[in-house]
């Protein structure tokens, strides 16, 4: 998979340059934005789509390595599908098991899309004071995927979601 890192993310998990690949002229069905926001005083991963802004987010506790906020978002994301009623093998148009490689974030069209879902999440914090793993869970499923994107021509992260891992008929 290929992960697209902020500045924050990659001091976090120890990705030095040394470690960037290069970043891949094509955008893939298997592209995530990571970031790291800080929520009721907790530092909590916002893990972003790249085609269709679908988002997560989930506590940092534990994952400071790359391979281990891989693994992260791997369990992340099944989970996430799965709360949306995806059969589990519609993952596999998402993710895949690796290689790995991190680089620098470049479309600011996502980068500002999760701007917008962080001050969804700051608020939700804010008003519950918590960064519980559930709350996270449900301020994604309820607030940030059903919402309109312009970007996504005011269709909703989880309907573009829908259409990409929807299975097609054979040719």
């Amino acid at each position: 998979m290929t992960f697209r890192c902020t500045e924050k993310v990659r001091k976090r998990v120890g990705v030095g340059p040394a470690l960037l690949a290069p970043p891949p002229d094509l955008v893939a069905a298997n592209e995530w934005y990571c970031n790291v926001l800080t929520l009721a005083r907790r530092p909590v991963y916002m893990v972003t789509h790249a085609l269709s802004l679908f988002t997560l987010l989930f506590p940092a506790a534990g994952a400071s390595t790359p391979a281990a906020l891989a693994a992260a978002v791997r369990v992340q994301v099944r989970a996430a599908l799965a709360r949306q009623g995806f059969a589990p093998e519609a993952a596999g148009r998402i993710l895949d098991e690796g290689p790995d490689q991190f680089c620098k974030t470049t479309d600011r069209g996502v980068l500002g899309s999760m701007n917008d879902f962080a001050r969804m999440a700051d608020w939700t914090a804010y008003d519950h004071q918590s960064a519980d793993p559930d709350l996270l869970a449900m301020t994604a499923d309820e607030h940030m995927n059903p919402a309109p994107m312009t970007v996504l021509g005011m269709e909703s992260p989880r309907d573009v979601l829908r259409l990409l891992l929807e299975p097609r008929g054979q040719a």
